[in-house]
């Protein structure tokens, strides 16, 4: 067995920057009840990553006006943690296929188009010739229905609250620091 790290940030983390897209991601949530000294906490990002070491593994996402990154990257406690433990088989599909993606644009008319309600999902450009266009949770959400995690009549155009929600019975709550349990007394 081998595990994907799902790494989100909420609307009040100190290493998201405070514009307004990423406030606008947080009005259009859907359902978020969580909150954070006193504030309404959605999540508005989020990345996958492949471990290495017990520190470190390479992450694989994409922001806003960038492209799909596949880079070595180590998070801080900042961030909220979902393991999800795949088969080898599915864990080298979903890795390549993470591997493919670099360079994909940012999916733009989609991301916007959630906050109205429309789910239009990136796969427009290649109607042109183009490569796929994703936004964050499009991007990790079509990776896992690519290695089977998901069922394929999931929607991949899925805000990032929504795909916490969504991924929260099949994985779980998880650290990516090595556990110091030695240091324990009771």
């Amino acid at each position: 067995m081998k595990e994907i790290v799902l790494c989100f940030l909420d609307i009040t983390s100190e290493a998201l920057e405070d514009n307004w897209l990423n406030r606008v991601a947080a009005q259009v949530a859907p359902n978020c009840t969580r909150k954070r000294n006193g504030k309404k906490a959605p999540i508005v990002h989020v990345e996958m990553w492949f471990r290495d070491t017990d520190e470190d593994g390479y992450a694989c996402s994409i922001c806003f006006g960038k492209t799909v990154h596949w880079h070595k990257k180590s998070f801080s406690r900042v961030w909220f943690f979902r393991s999800l433990w795949t088969t080898d088989e599915a864990y080298a599909k979903i890795k390549s296929w993470c591997m493919l993606q670099r360079g994909c644009l940012f999916n733009s008319i989609g991301f916007y188009a959630l906050g109205i309600g429309m789910k239009i999902s990136g796969r427009w450009p290649s109607w042109f010739g183009f490569k796929n266009r994703y936004f964050c949770s499009e991007l990790v959400t079509t990776a896992l229905k690519h290695g089977d995690i998901l069922p394929a009549s999931q929607s991949t155009v899925i805000h990032p609250e929504a795909l916490f929600t969504l991924i929260a019975p099949i994985s779980s709550v998880s650290s990516i620091k090595e556990k110091n349990f030695s240091s324990i007394t009771y």
